[in-house]
C-alpha cells in the first residue's frame, strides 16, 4: 500500500520507503543501481524500491536522466 490506514502502519507503506530513497538522494546523485544498492537493506523488496522511485518521479521530487541513468533530488525553494 502507498498510504497508511487503520490496518496498515506508516512504516509499512510506500510513503515511508520513499523517505529512505529520498534521504539517500539528498546527499548526492546516483545511478539507479547505486541507489538500489545503498537502500536495499532498508527495503523489503525490489518492488518497494520501484514503487518509491515511481511515486517520487510522479511527484517531481526526483529527476531521472535516462541516458546516463542518474537520479537526482529536485530542490525546491
Amino acid at each position: 500500500m502507498i498510504i497508511p490506514n487503520k490496518v496498515l502502519k506508516f512504516q509499512d507503506t510506500i510513503m515511508s520507503k520513499m523517505l529512505i530513497v529520498l534521504s539517500e538522494l539528498i546527499e548526492h546523485e546516483q545511478t539507479i543501481s547505486e541507489l538500489y544498492e545503498n537502500t536495499n537493506d532498508q527495503l523489503d523488496s525490489i518492488e518497494e524500491f520501484i514503487y518509491s522511485i515511481d511515486t517520487l518521479y510522479l511527484l517531481d521530487a526526483i529527476e531521472i536522466n535516462w541516458e546516463s541513468r542518474m537520479v537526482n533530488y529536485v530542490k525546491r525553494n
